[in-house]
């Protein structure tokens, strides 16, 4: 459905040189699909190995997604920015009907989130997800949106072997960003009711 820009899709490059580096084995795997008027989205995009300044990365995977999106606000925001080739030369009625679709957007509610991130960096590994909730606005599309009341997040990051200095290790304890694990450095944080 190229209107809602439901369905599957992916790209394949084999392989990239520059003179800064290389990669290979991408991969862009894409899939929207219509749930009534909801729409759920998932883009994976993943590398073999990549080689950048020094620096090497292997099967890195990198999941994103949102679910829950409301359909006839998405329709309508891709129909103004393709009519418009660009916001500075929208009409104050594609305007209008842009705000209106955000507003929406934004009032129905939605997540979207990072479901895993995984990979090995040079002599180490890194995992970790994220998660962003917007509930729903109580009162409708035009009541006023708390964001400190309907949003809700949560994360973590593990990093283990020599993915950081011991200086950057002891750095990020000290400043209290993460806390040692064994191997390795684990951060995380959640934020709910106004509360980080």
């Amino acid at each position: 459905n190229r209107r809602l820009g439901a369905g599957t899709a992916s790209l394949s490059i084999d392989k990239v040189s520059t003179g800064l580096g290389g990669a290979e084995g991408f991969r862009l795997a894409g899939e929207v699909l219509e749930k009534g008027d909801r729409l759920d989205m998932k883009f994976t995009p993943s590398l073999r190995a990549l080689n950048v300044g020094g620096q090497s990365a292997r099967d890195l995977v990198f999941e994103i997604g949102m679910t829950g999106v409301h359909a006839q606000s998405i329709e309508t925001i891709g129909q103004v920015l393709g009519d418009t080739c660009g916001i500075e030369h929208a009409t104050a009625d594609e305007t209008t009907r842009l705000r209106t679709a955000l507003r929406t957007l934004m009032a129905r509610g939605f997540t979207l989130g990072i479901a895993r991130i995984a990979g090995t960096v040079g002599g180490g590994s890194l995992e970790g997800q994220l998660h962003v909730e917007l509930k729903p606005t109580a009162g409708g599309d035009n009541a006023p949106i708390l964001l400190a009341r309907v949003l809700r997040s949560q994360g973590q990051l593990t990093l283990k072997g020599e993915v950081v200095t011991a200086e950057q290790k002891q750095m990020a304890v000290a400043m209290g960003f993460a806390t040692e694990v064994p191997g390795g450095l684990h951060a995380s944080y959640e934020y709910a009711e106004g509360l980080l």
